[in-house]
């Protein structure tokens, strides 16, 4: 994916004109090189001051990259020494797999989304303290609605704060692609970990209306903060499913670092 000459130095520059950030594409250069065996374990990468020349970015963005790249097991930093290729080790944690919403659609073809809305709007209170927005800040919106066999399952709504949308933004491309799946390959935000709250509430008027059911109906009700690098709350998203349709399943697997 990215070359190397005989000095050391990649011959694959950053490019500014894609819309993936700048840190994103040298997380992508770096873990090219270990995944290669270009870069051996214990091997001392250059410092941030030698990067920053290298790919003309801001210390702030090559402090960003190194980050992740910690975050993800690739390198490790050595107070007062640098920051090395670690070897990443097999873990033995279980860690689930969560659908975010998804993965139902994919199962089944039987399963059906539709869009019902997509604007931008001020978020209420609780919105803005599962996002950390500030008073005038406002979010991208995105209302989904799931159905089985033709019948109502699930109401998703989700909102993305809107300086992660720079520049122009065309709310039909969120039609075909999930919204985990758009802000990560139009912009380059990915997802790092996601929190997630799962509990029973009745439905509103609206929300009974959507699921074809009484209002105040108890049902299930699911939760997701998805944070991105540096932690900040990139994604948070509300679903309201009918229990009574079909069992929610969640799967559990053992994965390898």
């Amino acid at each position: 994916m990215y070359d190397v000459n005989s000095s050391g130095t990649d011959t694959q520059a950053i490019d500014r004109a894609r819309p993936q950030k700048l840190y994103l594409q040298i997380v992508e250069i770096i873990k090219a090189h270990i995944e290669k065996g270009e870069w051996k374990v214990g091997l001392q990468i250059p410092t941030e001051e030698q990067l920053c020349s290298q790919y003309g970015v801001s210390r702030a963005t090559v402090r960003l990259a190194i980050g992740e790249l910690v975050s993800l097991g690739y390198l490790k930093k050595l107070q007062g020494k640098g920051t090395f290729v670690r070897r990443k080790k097999t873990g033995h944690s279980i860690v689930m797999l969560t659908n975010l919403g998804e993965d139902c659609l994919c199962q089944n073809s039987s399963h059906l989304a539709r869009v019902l809305e997509n604007r931008t709007l001020y978020p209420d209170q609780g919105v803005k303290t599962y996002l950390n927005l500030c008073e005038g800040d406002y979010c991208f919106y995105l209302l989904r609605l799931l159905f089985i066999e033709g019948k109502p399952l699930s109401a998703q709504k989700t909102f993305i704060p809107a300086d992660l949308l720079p520049g122009s933004f065309n709310a039909e491309d969120t039609h075909e692609v999930y919204p985990y799946a758009f802000l990560e390959n139009r912009y380059g935000v990915r997802i790092q970990r996601v929190k997630e709250m799962i509990d029973v509430a009745p439905l509103s008027a609206q929300d009974a209306g959507l699921l074809e059911v009484e209002q105040e109906t108890a049902a299930l009700r699911i939760r997701h903060i998805c944070y991105s690098a540096g932690d900040r709350p990139a994604i948070y998203s509300e679903s309201f499913y009918r229990t009574e349709t079909e069992a929610l399943t969640s799967v559990l697997e053992r994965i390898r670092i």
